[in-house]
């Protein structure tokens, strides 16, 4: 699916490892996957959107008990967060 698609209507790609998130989050920013303790993920994204300018860090407020579901939030808080740049 297009990128520029994808943001517009808020469908976007579901992947099934937590490889293919972190390469998809790669290609908006450096992203890092951390494991806080207590068997609990976060998964953290710096990123700066050419053309306008900015940059801002993606961090979701709570932790996922899998490195795939700390991916899987990281890269949805992404892409709610260059929607509403648009």
């Amino acid at each position: 699916m297009n990128d520029a698609i994808a943001v517009r209507t808020g469908v976007y790609e579901q992947f099934e490892s937590t490889d293919e998130y972190l390469d998809k989050l790669s290609d908006y920013g450096n992203p890092r996957l951390s494991n806080t303790g207590n068997r609990e993920w976060l998964c953290t994204l710096e990123m700066f959107v050419t053309g306008e300018g900015v940059e801002f860090k993606i961090r979701p407020s709570s932790k996922e008990r899998t490195p795939l579901d700390a991916s899987r939030k990281c890269y949805e808080l992404m892409i709610k967060a260059l929607e509403e740049l648009k």
